[in-house]
């Protein structure tokens, strides 16, 4: 069973709905939603965000899980996969090469030549699938590899899809300039977005969350 508060509250009755697999709770707080949200993914909460203009499906069928190739993610896949399993969801596992490489341990970013339109990668997403998927017997599960700007490919793909949820893995920094691609596409997600924050994320980030948490309580 996964425990989800829904930003904005006054949707918890309609998600509930979604997924069996889900038990949901209502934010207290009705004024600058995406600052609560963040804020309570911070300090450990699973949070499902649904912006204004998002589309609320009736029930899941493709679940998007944006993955840099670090752990971060490791939480959101997990949570991805709980939702989709019984059921007939997809899971669509995206890979946007960054600018930067992630700097975690056991990352694995795709090569710089996947820019490369002849360039195939059948050894990295082997070794991809080996190190951050688990063995799910009947679950529908594929990667999918774009080149861009992350944010936009994220929106892009979720919009092609489409996507009925988004499963955000972040590292839980609420600080000024950072989580960037996480603004951004719960800004303009065409679906709801479920906020993951990595168990990992440092600890001075969640005594951050839980002071600025107190502004929206």
């Amino acid at each position: 069973m996964i425990r989800i508060t829904v930003v904005p509250g006054r949707l918890a009755g309609r998600v509930a709905s979604l997924a069996g697999g889900w038990e949901v709770a209502a934010a207290p707080v009705t004024a600058g939603d995406l600052s609560a949200a963040l804020c309570a993914s911070a300090q450990g909460d699973m949070v499902l965000f649904v912006a204004s203009e998002a589309r609320l499906p009736d029930r899941l069928a493709n679940i998007l899980v944006p993955h840099d190739g670090s752990p971060a993610p490791a939480l959101a896949l997990e949570a991805a996969d709980q939702l989709a399993a019984g059921g007939r969801a997809e899971v669509v596992v995206l890979h946007v090469p960054g600018a930067e490489m992630p700097a975690e341990p056991g990352s694995l970013p795709a090569p710089r030549m996947v820019d490369h339109a002849a360039y195939d990668l059948p050894d990295w997403r082997e070794e991809f699938g080996r190190r951050f998927f688990q063995r799910s017997p009947g679950l529908l599960r594929r990667l999918e590899v774009r080149v861009g700007a992350v944010p936009e490919s994220i929106l892009d793909a979720a919009r092609a899809l489409p996507a009925d949820l988004i499963v955000l893995g972040w590292r839980g920094v609420v600080d000024r300039g950072r989580a960037v691609t996480l603004r951004t596409v719960c800004d303009s997600a065409p679906c709801p977005v479920l906020l993951a924050a990595w168990p990992g994320a440092e600890p001075s980030a969640r005594h951050a969350a839980a002071s600025a948490a107190a502004l929206y309580s």
